[in-house]
């Protein structure tokens, strides 16, 4: 029984975002890039309803039926629109050849990866977060309340309001509440094999912009890239620490998919324009209005951090004399962010 428990939570978090992403006509054309959209819309549309539903004291059942809907149709889009394409298109389809030494390097970052989700799932993490963000999940999943009974005490929910305003941990609770696993095994199984290779996934994206087509050098990038992840350890506070053993709280959301999409979108955004100027379509403005509430579900620092990587973004578009509407543009993506902060503040 908890193997197929153990089934459906992973491919709730895995097939459901990878169709949602399909949404995007960018992922339809690069598929590998379908789960990161995907996996960002559905944290901000959670965001969009889990925000009102806990300052109206709403139960966890409420936002798992306002959720789900919206998230299934955006599935189920995503696949129509997909499979659209597919018959449209007459193109063929390019095989994937490997030489000896990319096979050697693919191989070496699949075992590193296949390690690091091993060893995350398998060894203890003595983090006395854990303490809370699990158990903030574990009270909405059993007691069907969100923020409502303080995980240390039990009594009425004392901590400040930025936890309810990164509400995270819901996730992890409505996908042990459809799954009918326990909270902490969502939290210390299933989240580690799934977003770890999320991670390495944005980079395998992010790699194919730097080096083109080159793969060797994609996949040696890969390699070295994920050996330093292994040797995190030198500090608690790095992204990559975050990612091996505390992958179920928002802060790692933050540091490992957040700001590398934001970072991979803005490396899109540079390299598409003509005469090396950026250009802001209006699919990328979309994800990025999206990435801000995703990361707004993640952590509250979030709504800083990317309005800094998008005043970047417009300096950058000043700097190479893009025109007023591309300005203009890059700074309308910090609407979301500058919403949620002046919420916060107001709140």
């Amino acid at each position: 029984m908890i193997v197929l428990e153990m089934i459906i939570a992973i491919l709730l978090i895995t097939v459901l975002p990878c169709a949602m992403g399909l949404i995007y006509p960018d992922a339809r054309k690069h598929p590998q890039r379908s789960y990161v959209y995907g996996l960002v819309t559905m944290w901000a549309v959670i965001f969009v309803f889990a925000l009102p539903s806990i300052m109206a004291d709403l139960t966890l059942t409420v936002l798992l039926m306002l959720v789900s809907p919206v998230c299934l149709i955006m599935g189920v889009w995503g696949l129509a629109a997909y499979i659209m394409d597919r018959k449209r298109s007459s193109e063929e389809r390019s095989t994937l050849t490997l030489g000896r030494t990319e096979i050697l390097y693919l191989g070496l970052f699949i075992g590193l990866v296949v390690f690091q989700m091993y060893k995350s799932v398998t060894t203890a993490y003595s983090d006395g977060d854990d303490a809370y963000y699990v158990s903030v999940a574990g009270i909405a999943n059993s007691g069907d309340s969100m923020y409502r009974a303080d995980p240390y005490t039990g009594m009425a929910f004392l901590q400040t309001k930025r936890y309810t305003f990164a509400s995270f941990p819901m996730w992890i609770a409505m996908i042990a509440r459809v799954s009918g696993l326990n909270t902490a095994t969502v939290a210390h199984v299933i989240l580690p094999l799934v977003l770890v290779p999320a991670t390495y996934l944005i980079y395998t994206n992010i790699s194919g912009l730097i080096f083109k087509n080159d793969r060797q050098k994609k996949y040696l990038f890969l390699s070295l890239l994920s050996v330093f992840v292994i040797f995190s350890g030198f500090s608690t506070a790095v992204a990559e620490k975050f990612l091996l053993a505390r992958v179920r709280q928002g802060k790692e959301a933050l540091g490992n998919i957040i700001i590398p999409t934001a970072l991979f979108l803005i490396m899109n955004i540079v390299g598409e324009g003509e005469d090396s100027k950026p250009k802001i379509t209006r699919e990328k403005l979309i994800l990025m209005w999206v990435l801000g509430l995703a990361g707004a579900l993640t952590s509250v620092f979030s709504n800083l951090v990317l309005v800094l990587l998008w005043g970047f973004l417009a300096i950058y578009c000043v700097i190479k004399k893009c025109d007023r509407k591309t300005v203009i543009t890059a700074l309308s993506a910090m609407v979301p962010e500058l919403l949620i902060l002046g919420l916060f503040v107001i709140k």
